[in-house]
């Protein structure tokens, strides 16, 4: 029996146009339903970035209403020469089942167009955990949202300039919520600096604290957060930044940390961390994983003493 599942598969298209793959058959890949930008009347025809995805949302104000705990995909126009775009969202029908056997049924699918907008985005947008906000890193250097209860209005209602501001490009990394999604992590479009923001309100745009300084290349990865949301972690050529996450002071110094000074080479791909936040992995130099120890797990304690009662064999009734 063949599982459904949402995905996030972007398709090259040769007219330059966006074409999203949301449903598919786990095992097989066949799509089950896609979307293309040319298939409604005025939508601009840009590729799309990439989607996000928040998995069993509390409820919704989308398809199927409140109480639809299905998941949601969310998406936007990738940057194009038009600098207009617009916000896209999925959600599977309050009904529907992921396991049932037989063709699937996509009378009920539907990607609604959310927004119409004055800007294109190169990153996945943020969910909160319960679903019901979600953020994107825009061109022009801004942040824009839904967030507070608003359930996915129509129109959003969060969102400011990155200090400093940098109306040439946007953000090249996804917004990363922290500190139960009162706070926003973002890495700015100039490359130098990251930044925590106040996310608890329609009209929060307090400042935690801004690291500047980081050097001429690109933030590559993703900024992380240790499991205790303590400390930032991102790499950056061929170091690795560790970040307090309250104050934004610099764990290991100006240049971060550099196991082996004399290997020249640059982190591309993503950094993943340890369940217990204990061990950093990232690419190190050529094929290789380097794992850094950043913290040290807590052991679990022994028990104190012996159980409250002793073990007892249950008859069988035989």
């Amino acid at each position: 029996m063949e599982q459904r599942r949402l995905r996030n598969l972007q398709i090259a298209s040769e007219t330059g146009t966006g074409k999203l793959v949301v449903l598919s058959h786990s095992r097989s890949g066949a799509p089950i339903y896609e979307f293309d930008s040319r298939s409604l009347p005025n939508v601009q025809r840009h590729a799309f970035a990439a989607a996000g995805i928040a998995r069993s949302p509390r409820y919704g104000n989308y398809a199927g209403g409140e109480g639809n705990r299905q998941d949601v995909v969310m998406w936007a126009s990738r940057g194009g020469a038009d600098a207009r775009g617009e916000t896209f969202l999925f959600q599977l029908p309050k009904d529907f089942n992921p396991s049932g056997g037989g063709d699937v049924n996509t009378d009920g699918l539907e990607v609604r167009v959310m927004e119409s907008v004055g800007w294109t985005t190169g990153t996945s947008p943020t969910f909160s955990s319960d679903g019901l906000g979600v953020y994107f890193a825009r061109s022009g250097n801004r942040y824009v949202g839904w967030n507070e209860g608003r359930e996915f209005d129509v129109i959003s209602n969060f969102g400011g300039a990155l200090p400093p501001v940098d109306e040439g490009g946007s953000a090249l990394r996804p917004i990363v919520l922290t500190d139960g999604d009162d706070k926003m992590i973002i890495a700015t479009a100039d490359h130098d600096k990251i930044f925590a923001l106040d996310a608890t309100g329609p009209t929060a745009t307090g400042i935690y604290w801004l690291v500047q300084g980081l050097g001429v290349q690109s933030i590559p990865t993703t900024p992380i957060v240790s499991p205790d949301g303590e400390v930032v972690y991102l790499g950056k050529g061929s170091a690795v930044h560790g970040i307090n996450a309250t104050d934004g002071a610099r764990l290991w110094g100006q240049d971060g940390f550099v196991q082996d000074p004399s290997a020249n080479f640059a982190i591309r791909a993503e950094m993943s961390l340890s369940s217990t936040g204990e061990f950093l992995y990232h690419q190190g130099d050529g094929m290789s994983i380097t794992a850094l120890r950043v913290a040290e797990a807590i052991p679990t304690p022994a028990p104190t003493g012996g159980p409250s009662y002793g073990p007892s064999i249950a008859s069988s009734g035989m």
